[in-house]
């Protein structure tokens, strides 16, 4: 498997994780809401029971949004960031292929023995 195949196959697992990202930040997003509103109706009956706990609560669900947020984006901007690098890297490499200059791969006799691949199990 050639360098090119295994950068192509690592950006598009990257690129796998964005939905995902996406869809677990709409999934908390709406856990938390509804937390927030089932606490907001029986804000009521805590009162009553446990005034000081009430508040906090609320307090506690709005901070646990806001540092999910703030997770998820700078999580998606080191992605984002993380992915242009590759793929800068990629371009510059297979530019330096064509024009013939092959230092900066790696020697034969740097890399692993591939019997070192196998188990020993056997």
């Amino acid at each position: 498997m050639c360098a090119g195949t295994v950068l192509y196959h690592q950006s598009c697992t990257r690129y796998a994780r964005v939905p995902f990202g996406i869809l677990s930040y709409v999934g908390v997003n709406s856990l938390i809401t509804r937390l927030q509103r089932r606490l907001a109706g029986y804000s009521g009956v805590l009162m009553l029971v446990t005034p000081s706990l009430v508040v906090p609560a609320f307090q506690f669900l709005t901070v646990s949004r806001g540092c999910y947020l703030i997770a998820f984006v700078t999580s998606s901007a080191l992605l984002v960031c993380y992915m242009l690098c590759a793929f800068v890297r990629y371009r510059t490499h297979r530019l330096r292929l064509q024009r013939g200059d092959k230092s900066f791969l790696p020697r034969p006799r740097d890399l692993p023995h591939p019997g070192n691949m196998l188990s020993k199990a056997a």
